[in-house]
């Protein structure tokens, strides 16, 4: 079965929806939609800059601790006294906020704790050639992801699935601009999210 995944910020008790709804559900259908895209990057940008945001999926649990967002998953279940899992803490206890899906030219996605940047216009095409024109996998969606691996929809691909969710032990150091903060000296990272072929 599919994995489903939620929009949630933990420090304002609030979860995204895009349409009145939430966001694709699994986790490659946020990624790969631009809409959905458009609505994390902006309320990261804004709304919930420097909030701790993760997506939240239903089949992510404690069961292993090794997970890259184990940690992250634990100091918030234990702080809402999460008697299941913290999915469906998210969805019956947060309150829905409307993501805008405009493209505003948030460009730039800085980690100041990792001290590494992302450039949104160096994502690699996932396909060049399809009915739907060029798909890219947006990286943000998939660097705060609790769960991966546990269900259809994830991200699959041996060269870098081990990134996914990396970044949920830092989320709140994560700086959205349209122009380069130049001054930081950071390197750039390029996580280079695909599907293998």
């Amino acid at each position: 079965m599919g994995q489903y995944y939620l929009v949630a910020n933990m420090d304002k008790k609030e979860v995204l929806c895009v349409n009145g709804r939430y966001p694709g559900m699994k986790l490659l259908e946020i990624a790969l939609n631009n809409e959905n895209s458009y609505a994390i990057v902006n309320q990261m940008a804004e709304k919930w800059k420097d909030d701790h945001v993760y997506l939240v999926g239903d089949y992510a649990d404690l069961s292993d601790p090794k997970e890259p967002f184990a940690e992250a998953y634990k100091k918030w279940f234990d702080k809402f006294h999460v008697i299941d899992n913290l999915y469906n803490y998210v969805r019956e206890h947060f309150q829905k906020v409307e993501g805008d899906t405009t493209n505003h030219g948030f460009r730039f996605v800085y980690n100041h704790e990792k001290r590494v940047y992302i450039d949104l216009l160096h994502i690699p095409e996932l396909c060049r050639y399809n009915t739907y024109g060029d798909l890219y996998i947006n990286p943000l969606p998939l660097l705060i992801a609790m769960g991966n691996g546990r269900g259809g929809g994830d991200y699959g691909n041996p060269k870098n699935d081990d990134l996914v969710g990396t970044w949920c032990d830092s989320i709140s150091s994560i700086e959205i601009t349209k122009e380069p903060l130049d001054h930081l000296e950071y390197e750039e990272f390029h996580p280079d999210f695909c599907l293998p072929y």
